[in-house]
């Protein structure tokens, strides 16, 4: 008996202490929503269990607010909350939050609530709402709609923000003036936003950017001048700008990752200044719409040997660009859709390559023998060719493991 009952009570020891340890895991990362929908959203980033409040959450499930690292939707609402269920709760209580999303909140009038994210000293991650002219959450006070520029600008100083996130939405250059202030901000996205040159010269003293969106705004090569400031650029966004490229020059001495800039104005002759940009890795300059890059323009990139991702659709580009692609020996996402390629000879095997597009090309079934080396491939789409429907099984049978389509 009694070895049983030292069993008993060893066991009943081990399990008290996993539970324990459950428990601290599991309040390691909580989730405040007032959408009880949210509440099955997988958004633990440390593969934590997820602990949410929400109204209609039980006591248990919000023990440790106090752990709080993502809020959402929640400043006002969390003010909110019963006390008799959970207690007296501060946002100032809040030291371990590292991230809040706005995309959904909807500010109070004259932004009371804004003014508690000064406690927030912790703060790493600010999105802000993605707000449209037809969109009904569009930010309102007693007296109707308000400009989101006035609520930007209402936002405390957090120094230790690194990233703010205020793509789709109306601001202007006027929320940029107090952006230099933020000295560790290291993402900034403003793509889809009424920015143009004229606020880009408040975030020159930004120098510790590491990424900057500035996607379908009004922003051109000469507000770009400021990237030579950028030293620890590592991504660059310019989809649908009226950029030329020659806003380039200032990023020779950048570490320079990812480029994209598709359906902008780029020309051949500035992207000689890509040339010595030897840390750029993934390249999208495709234009379905005006291009003006030929094989001229790719010939700079000659020597980005470590390129993995090119995207260079509906370019005027042929076979001459083969000799250059061919030499990207990392390369593992291609599109040549709708370029003038009219063969597959002379690109080499490729052997990385596991995501090419071939749509819309003349590449035809006398191309079947070079397709099918590549057998790394994951993903083939050669829809809108000359390949026939013969010609589509034999690659489907030469490459088992690929998608044709």
């Amino acid at each position: 008996m009694r070895y049983w009952f030292l069993a008993i009570l060893f066991f009943s020891t081990i399990i008290f202490i996993l539970l324990v340890f459950e428990k601290d895991e599991a309040n390691d990362f909580i989730f405040i929503s007032t959408n009880h929908k949210n509440t099955e959203r997988q958004i633990d980033e440390k593969g934590s269990n997820i602990n949410y409040i929400d109204e209609k959450s039980n006591e248990k499930n919000s023990s440790s607010i106090s752990n709080l690292k993502f809020l959402t939707e929640s400043l006002g609402w969390l003010k909110k909350l019963d006390v008799k269920k959970y207690g007296s709760i501060k946002i100032s209580d809040l030291k371990n939050i590292k991230k809040i999303d706005l995309t959904l909140y909807n500010l109070r009038d004259e932004h009371e609530d804004l003014k508690y994210l000064k406690s927030l000293t912790g703060l790493k991650v600010l999105l802000g709402p993605p707000i449209t002219s037809t969109d009904p959450r569009m930010l309102k006070t007693k007296n109707g709609m308000i400009a989101e520029d006035d609520a930007i600008l209402h936002i405390p100083y957090i120094p230790s923000l690194e990233k703010i996130s205020l793509y789709g939405s109306l601001i202007t250059n006027e929320a940029l003036q107090n952006m230099e202030r933020y000295n560790a901000l290291k993402e900034l996205w403003l793509g889809a936003t009424k920015i143009n040159n004229g606020g880009m010269r408040h975030l020159e003293h930004l120098k510790e950017l590491e990424v900057i969106d500035v996607s379908m705004t009004d922003v051109d090569d000469e507000g770009l001048k400021c990237l030579e400031r950028f030293n620890n650029l590592k991504e660059l966004y310019l989809t649908k700008t009226n950029v030329t490229g020659l806003c380039f020059s200032g990023l020779k001495n950048s570490k320079l990752n990812v480029l994209k800039a598709s359906n902008a104005m780029l020309e051949d002759k500035n992207l000689k200044h890509l040339s010595e940009i030897y840390s750029l890795k993934k390249i999208f300059i495709g234009d379905a719409f005006e291009p003006n890059i030929s094989d001229s323009g790719i010939y700079y990139l000659k020597n980005l040997t470590n390129i993995t991702d090119l995207n260079l659709y509906g370019l005027n580009i042929t076979n001459k660009s083969a000799e250059i692609v061919k030499q990207m020996r990392f390369l593992t996402f291609l599109d040549l859709s709708y370029t003038k390629i009219d063969n597959f000879n002379g690109f080499g095997e490729l052997s990385n390559i596991s995501v090419l597009k071939l749509v819309g090309t003349k590449v035809s079934d006398d191309d079947i023998k070079y397709l099918k080396k590549l057998t790394s491939l994951k993903k083939l789409s050669i829809s809108e060719t000359r390949i026939t429907d013969d010609g589509m099984q034999r690659l489907r049978d030469s490459l088992p493991n690929c998608l044709v389509k």
